[in-house]
């Protein structure tokens, strides 16, 4: 069952998700729903009233329930591509599991910004369709070489996809990870130069030429295999 974020549990339904239930999955007043504030606590609800203008759902809470963080964390820092693309490949690593994502500036970057309250609507559209209960925190654009000081202070194993390498394989105890996936033109000699130095493993996901979203996708799902 898709489940409709809520700031907090016990607060009413507004907004963007208000309009959901009442224009596009068109609830009534007694259809149970559930509800998530993405810090780890969800709940099954019932809809007591539905005000359309504006948007507002009344809520009575039928039962509330807390989840455990996961005990793998995983960081993607993603180059910052094309709008369209950058939008699948959070929607879509969303889905798969990453608990923090973090753009970044490469030398071979074109697009230097992103929509940040586009991306945080579709992590929490993301969550909700996917059942998550926590919500991936979204960091402001940096620069690689930032990136590659936040891995070294942040993660335990780090990896950089690159071509013509090895495959990527985790060790069973590894608890924080740091994907790195660079733009369509790939890393600069000096930019993975700095990761060697950093201490990442370069890897590839299989013996295709990947985009960058399709790359990101794959090694999401490779990781939490």
């Amino acid at each position: 069952m898709t489940q409709f974020y809520v700031p907090s549990i016990d607060g009413e339904i507004q907004k963007e998700e208000a309009h959901h239930i009442i224009n596009v999955r068109r609830l009534k007043t007694g259809d149970i729903i559930n509800i998530f504030d993405g810090d780890g606590h969800s709940a099954s609800a019932r809809i007591e009233n539905i005000r359309k203008n504006p948007a507002h759902v009344e809520i009575s809470i039928l039962e509330k329930r807390s989840h455990p963080v996961k005990d793998v964390e995983i960081r993607l820092f993603l180059s910052v591509i094309k709008s369209s693309a950058m939008k699948i490949a959070v929607q879509k690593c969303t889905e798969l599991g990453v608990t923090r994502i973090s753009p970044l500036r490469t030398s071979r970057t074109v697009s230097r910004t992103t929509n940040r309250n586009q991306l945080e609507k579709i992590i929490i559209n993301a969550c909700g369709q996917c059942g998550r209960y926590y919500i991936p925190s979204l960091d402001e654009v940096k620069d690689f070489l930032i990136g590659i000081k936040d891995y070294s202070q942040d993660c335990t194993a780090g990896f950089i996809l690159l071509e013509g390498r090895g495959p990527l394989k985790i060790r069973e105890k590894t608890r924080k990870i740091a994907i790195f996936v660079g733009p369509e033109g790939g890393f600069t000699d000096s930019e993975i130069d700095s990761a060697a130095e950093a201490g990442l493993t370069q890897v590839s996901i299989g013996t295709c030429t990947l985009r960058s979203e399709t790359a990101a996708i794959a090694a999401l799902a490779r990781v939490i295999e």
